[in-house]
Parts: C-alpha cells; structure tokens; sequence
C-alpha cells in the first residue's frame, strides 16, 4: 500500500467508519435530527449544523488547493464557521448530503495523487500535502469529538 492510499484509507475511516480511536464522523450524526443539530448546547459552543458546515469548508478549500487554487491561511470567520439560514429538517438532510458528496469528492480528487505529490508544498502555504492531508484527518476526528460530546449532553436533556 503506498502512503497516498494509506492516508485517504485513515480519511475515509474518519468518515465512514472502522476508526481506531471509535465511531466516524458519519456513525456520530447518526440520530441527529435539525432540532438538536441547532440547538445551543451552551453558551461559547458552535452547534452541531456550524460543526458539519466547518468541516465541510475544510473539505472544500482543500479540494481548491488540489485544484491548484491557493489556500487562504485565515479564512473570515462567516466563511471559516459559515451560519445555516433554513432549519428545516430538509435542510439539514441537504447539510448531510453536502458533506457526504464533499467527502466523496475529496477522495476523488485524491486518487490521482501519488506519493510525490504529498512531498509538494500546497498552493499558497509554506507546507507540503502530506502535512495538509494528516492535518485535515486530525481536523475531521477533533470535530468528531465535539458533536459526539455535544450530542451526548444533549441526550441527557431529554
């Protein structure tokens, strides 16, 4: 297996599932439905739905960089955390949709990627792909971390 694969394997078990560390990110948002995705768990906490979108823009601004575009170090915080405007649960089904096509684009993008390509440095930063790509899964499980936390107090409510 070569490092390329073996990396968007640890991406794709971030997401999917069969993760050392425990449940995926997928495997996570399971249950949760719009109304506790919004709900404030307490007071300096993004939701859930702020989370998903954040990762969301991680995904797609890595995406960019593949695409040769160069990655902003300090995005504005309305596009770093962005604001859902429609909390319906049909929204949050498209929030959902959203990250699962973002991620299989990802991975799209990452299997022309080859072990060389991880040693050049990414479009607009002073640091190589490799870097990016193990930032990005220790970006998804932190996350991950936190919905996980933030659904389980929020289960506690009930």
């Amino acid at each position: 297996m070569t490092e390329i694969e073996r990396i968007t394997d640890q991406l794709e078990r971030t997401f999917r599932g069969e993760a050392w560390h425990g449940p995926s990110i997928r495997q996570i948002l399971t249950g949760i439905n719009h109304t506790s995705a919004q709900t404030l768990p307490m007071k300096g906490v993004h939701t859930i739905w702020k989370i998903v979108l954040h990762i969301i823009v991680w995904m797609r601004i890595t995406i960019m960089a593949l695409d040769g575009k160069s990655m902003p170090v300090d995005p504005p915080p309305e596009q770093d955390w962005p604001e859902f405007e429609d909390a319906s649960e049909d929204a949050w089904a498209g929030t959902l949709d959203e990250l699962n096509e973002t991620h299989a684009t990802l991975l799209d993008k990452l299997s022309n990627f080859s072990d060389e390509d991880l040693l050049k440095i990414v479009p607009g930063r002073d640091f190589t792909w490799y870097i990016l790509l193990h930032g990005l899964i220790q970006h998804n499980l932190y996350h991950a971390g936190q919905i996980a936390m933030i659904k389980s107090s929020l289960a506690k409510r009930i």
